[in-house]
């Protein structure tokens, strides 16, 4: 559900990237980091937001997460990216972008597109199942930043909450940064 078209907001530095992913800290100590830094080619998947020199982009930073241990409930992975652009109104069509990314990654016949809270300005979130793992990926916008978090996990052991939760997270990082 895409939420507000709003295309105003504070403007972040690219400076101010390697803050705007979720850290250590927000994840606590059953998760471990193995992978943060600029997002690359290899971040990307084929589709509408895979070009890393797409118009207006002055960058994008990655963290991604994997739980100590099994069989807990809760995330098994947890991925969080932030993009910035030269303007609101760009990163406004970023998250156009992931609307068209989220929709070709769905499943036929089920429901892609949930409902959650706002986090940004814009704000829109997907889950997909298959097999035993439901996948949630929230996408949002604040300022000329685009961010998104990926929870993933056994169905019926992550929530949606887990998923608001952590890109609440985020997002208070983002608003810290363009203060």
């Amino acid at each position: 559900m895409l939420a507000g078209c709003g295309a105003t907001g504070p403007k972040i530095p690219k400076s101010a990237l390697p803050r705007l992913v979720l850290q250590p800290a927000d994840l606590g100590p059953g998760y471990v980091r193995f992978d943060a830094g600029p997002l690359t080619i290899a971040d990307t998947q084929t589709g509408p937001r895979e070009d890393l020199h797409r118009a207006g982009r002055a960058g994008g930073w990655k963290a991604r997460y994997k739980r100590r241990r099994r069989g807990m409930p809760g995330p098994v992975s947890v991925s969080s990216f932030a993009d910035l652009f030269d303007s609101t109104g760009r990163a406004s069509k970023d998250l156009g972008a992931y609307k068209l990314e989220f929709e070709e990654a769905g499943v036929e016949g089920q429901e892609v597109f949930v409902h959650v809270p706002k986090i940004g300005s814009d704000t829109l979130a997907t889950t997909v199942v298959s097999g035993p793992i439901r996948d949630y990926r929230l996408a949002w916008r604040y300022g000329n930043a685009t961010a998104s978090v990926e929870v993933e996990g056994f169905d019926g052991k992550v929530s949606k909450h887990d998923a608001v939760a952590l890109a609440r997270r985020q997002q208070r990082r983002i608003v810290r940064a363009a203060r």
